[in-house]
């Protein structure tokens, strides 16, 4: 009997929240009936384009690739594990006995020759054998997906995110931050941020940016932070008066998860409008606008009256713990592998 393996960004055995992955283990383990293992190394604090980061998916996609024999199943919380697991299965035409499913599967097309070469290892690794499902977390992507890769069509599947809950070991309110009311927005896939910036530079607002597609720099009352750790990410949502997620194209999946941890962290969360986010956002969880200045302007307007924002971050954490805890993940990965 070969290993069933839950492939993460992180060590196991050094992850201070391991209690909420746990949860997802012990979840998908009841419904499917299988021994998960959680499996990673410690590269959750590299920056996302990162060198290093890219190099370590190829080297653990390898490595998975050279044990596949007694692995029996994988699921990869980081695409790329997966996606390199398949594409080593492939071009050494191995015989194909590990399942591989493919958690929040995002593809960003790139321009140029590297932008071609780009989408031909994506295509070739997830229409191949060796990748049995893409999990998307918006039901339009399917069909998005679908037609960018036609001979991988019937392997995508919508299934909601679930994230972990970490709120309860950042809550370092500052009380000088506080009074500042500053503005979050963090991402690095499909912002918008000059949209942002241009909305709110010179107001009342202060607005802090992280995102690896920035620079360390300040103008006015807008500051942007480039390679952020997740702590420090954390304390900063702990601490902010609301976050902001300026989207660029509203057909691309993005954005999920920096709003569940919003809604976990009892944060109001205005989003531009986008076609893929509906089963994450209403008007009781999220304020969503059009990506205009003046709607921008409005819903920040609503905030400040606290009886309204009391009652959008009540609404937004009772939303997080009903539909999007790590049980409910993994309860949902668990019915996909079933039907395999």
């Amino acid at each position: 009997m070969g290993y069933h393996l839950l492939v993460v960004d992180f060590d196991p055995k050094k992850k201070a929240n391991i209690d909420e992955w746990n949860k997802l283990r012990k979840s998908l383990s009841d419904v499917t009936k299988k021994r998960w293992k959680l499996f990673g190394s410690d590269i959750e604090h590299e920056s996302m384009h990162s060198p290093k980061r890219y190099a370590h998916y190829f080297k653990l996609g390898y490595y998975l690739f050279r044990k596949r024999k007694s692995i029996d199943s994988i699921v990869s919380m980081q695409q790329f594990y997966g996606i390199v697991f398949s594409f080593f299965c492939s071009l050494f035409h191995g015989k194909h006995t590990t399942k591989n499913i493919i958690i929040s599967f995002i593809y960003n097309e790139k321009s140029g020759a590297a932008g071609k070469l780009y989408h031909r290892f994506i295509e070739r690794a997830v229409s191949s054998p060796y990748v049995d499902q893409l999990i998307v977390h918006s039901k339009s992507e399917v069909d998005y997906y679908a037609k960018l890769f036609p001979k991988a069509r019937e392997k995508f599947i919508y299934v909601p995110l679930g994230i972990t809950d970490d709120s309860a070991h950042y809550y370092q309110y500052d009380e000088n931050e506080q009074k500042e009311k500053y503005i979050l927005s963090v991402g690095n896939s499909n912002r918008d941020f000059d949209f942002l910036m241009d909305s709110l530079k010179d107001t009342e607002y202060k607005v802090r940016i992280f995102s690896d597609r920035v620079e360390d720099e300040t103008k006015g009352n807008i500051t942007t932070h480039k390679g952020v750790s997740v702590p420090e990410y954390y304390k900063q949502m702990s601490n902010c008066f609301c976050s902001v997620i300026p989207l660029s194209d509203p057909n691309i999946s993005s954005g999920q998860l920096v709003m569940l941890q919003s809604y976990a962290f009892k944060k109001p969360v205005i989003i531009t409008a986008s076609n893929v986010n509906q089963s994450y956002t209403d008007q009781q969880s999220a304020i969503v606008i059009d990506k205009t200045k003046g709607d921008l302007l409005a819903a920040l307007q609503k905030l400040e009256d606290e009886e309204y924002y009391d009652h959008q971050i009540s609404a937004a954490h009772d939303y997080f713990e009903q539909e999007f805890s790590m049980e409910a993940f993994g309860k949902h990965i668990g019915e996909v592998y079933n039907v395999l």
